[in-house]
């Protein structure tokens, strides 16, 4: 678990942050994200799955 602050939430910086995080820990199978856009993104998707990861699962709205 992390965070990060920028001054927007687009999937360039998702794929930058996630990036970051999958060198210095690793890459997860599968990554739990919110429901936003950015974690939608065919790009954050695309990054995962280069990476060696398997998907995206999303939080259900609400959660």
């Amino acid at each position: 678990m992390a965070w990060r602050i920028e001054s927007a939430e687009t999937t360039q910086m998702a794929v930058l942050m996630f990036a970051t995080a999958f060198e210095k820990y690793g890459v997860p199978l599968v990554l739990y994200a919110d429901n936003r856009a950015s974690m939608r993104s065919t790009g954050l998707l695309d990054a995962l799955e280069s990476a060696g990861g398997l998907g995206i699962v999303l939080a259900a709205a609400g959660q």
